[in-house]
């Protein structure tokens, strides 16, 4: 495989990071992982497909492999609260698609952002 096109930056690194944050709240509606063999990382838990490749993509390497992709990518999960610079949320709905819900409303009592990200899952659960 070549190297990707795109070489990430931070804010790229942060929007992908953001994503697979989305990503890992959606699974909660999902359907629990499968017995995996020994020796092979379990689904959903130690790793992470990204069809319609098949390879496996471990936990801790997800962000980077969603800021490498050399194109933008739309992400239909099959089955908190955060701080989020504008950059950073300006980019990602530039770059990735997942399907949670979300909307960015006032956080209140709290110093460290005047913002959050909300999110809403297809089960009703929302942070």
């Amino acid at each position: 495989m070549s190297a990707p096109l795109l070489q990430p930056d931070d804010t790229l690194r942060d929007a992908a990071t953001l994503t697979f944050a989305l990503i890992r709240f959606a699974q909660g509606a999902a359907h629990p992982p499968r017995v995996s063999p020994p020796g092979i990382p379990r689904l959903g838990e130690e790793a992470w497909v990204f069809a319609p490749s098949v390879r496996r993509v471990r936990l801790e390497d997800a962000p980077a492999f969603l800021a490498g992709l050399p194109c933008p990518a739309m992400l239909l999960p099959t089955t908190t609260r955060g701080i989020v610079s504008l950059a950073v949320l300006s980019l990602w709905t530039e770059r990735f698609l997942v399907q949670v819900g979300w909307s960015v409303g006032p956080l209140e009592g709290d110093s460290r952002a005047p913002a959050r990200l909300n999110l809403y899952r297809s089960d009703g659960v929302n942070s």
